[in-house]
């Protein structure tokens, strides 16, 4: 395009130029002839001005052909612009449009990703849900469980509240029961008989206190008719060879009809052989040890 206008600018120039030269000598003649002749002949100024017409023309023409070479050109490097802007547009609409299909993937897969997070949080959230409500209810189950357990607890505690007052109350009562029974135990009346002085009863009564029995009586067999049977509940009478007392004793206790009063007859240090005895309860030791032992036995009956 810059050339163009320069040689355009070029013919231009020239063409002013013979316009001015042709006008300028037109002045000249005109002036000479003027000077010479008054008058210039008509046709020779008519053959000028056709002769400068015509140059303009030419001028003219050449200058419309330019002009069309130059629009021409123009139009050529306009449409060569335009081909290499619109491929320069396709190629950025192209690298536009593939930018657009990858930021579309991208998109897509952010929001593929993003769902399979979501599924993945809400499957678990849902596990998770599932699971704090099964152990809600467990808790449940085991809290009621443990309600129930606690009142069933509190219910036999109060059994066993009612149970220990009833236990005390009777243990008290055995209490008082076994301290009567055992004080009455101990103090049975156990009489020891003598068949007469010489015989000697003294370490088997300290034996037998030792056992906690305390009331004993020592008497001889001719005082045995002082006795009250209800008073007595074990006599022990020790033997010699007096085959009339020791029915003396037996003919006290028979008026027992009950003949409950017990009777050991003991004969360690004589060792006389005892006549056949007609009553029921009696016994008979020949050895302290079996007096003991006998004693054991016959006492708590």
């Amino acid at each position: 395009m810059g050339k163009s206008g320069g040689k355009i600018m070029k013919i231009m120039h020239k063409a002013y130029v013979v316009i001015f030269l042709l006008v300028f000598g037109f002045i000249l003649i005109s002036s000479n002839g003027y000077a010479d002749n008054e008058a210039l002949d008509s046709k020779i100024e008519c053959k000028i001005l056709k002769q400068i017409d015509s140059e303009m023309k030419g001028v003219e023409k050449r200058f419309d052909n330019l002009k069309k070479q130059n629009e021409d050109h123009i139009n050529q490097r306009f449409q060569s612009y335009f081909e290499q802007i619109k491929d320069l547009f396709d190629m950025d609409r192209k690298s536009f449009d593939r930018m657009i299909s990858k930021i579309t993937y991208f998109a897509w897969a952010i929001y593929i990703l993003l769902a399979i997070i979501i599924i993945i949080l809400g499957f678990r959230n849902y596990s998770v849900k599932k699971d704090i409500e099964d152990q809600i209810k467990r808790n449940d189950q085991r809290l009621e469980y443990l309600t129930q357990f606690a009142s069933e607890v509190k219910e036999k505690q109060e059994e066993l509240k009612t149970y220990e007052k009833e236990l005390k109350a009777l243990t008290v009562s055995y209490e008082q029961e076994f301290k009567k029974n055992f004080t009455a135990f101990h103090e049975k009346h156990i009489v020891f008989i003598r068949e007469h002085e010489n015989l000697n009863f003294n370490k088997e009564i300290d034996e037998i206190k030792e056992r906690g029995f305390n009331n004993i009586e020592s008497i001889l067999c001719d005082e045995v008719k002082s006795l009250k049977h209800e008073d007595c509940d074990l006599l022990i009478y020790y033997y010699d060879n007096s085959t009339e007392k020791l029915d003396t004793i037996i003919e006290f206790l028979k008026q027992d009809n009950r003949e409950r009063i017990p009777l050991l007859i003991y004969n360690f240090q004589t060792k006389n052989r005892i006549p056949d005895i007609d009553y029921r309860n009696h016994d008979m030791a020949n050895f302290p040890l079996t007096l003991i032992s006998h004693f054991n036995m016959i006492i708590r009956l």
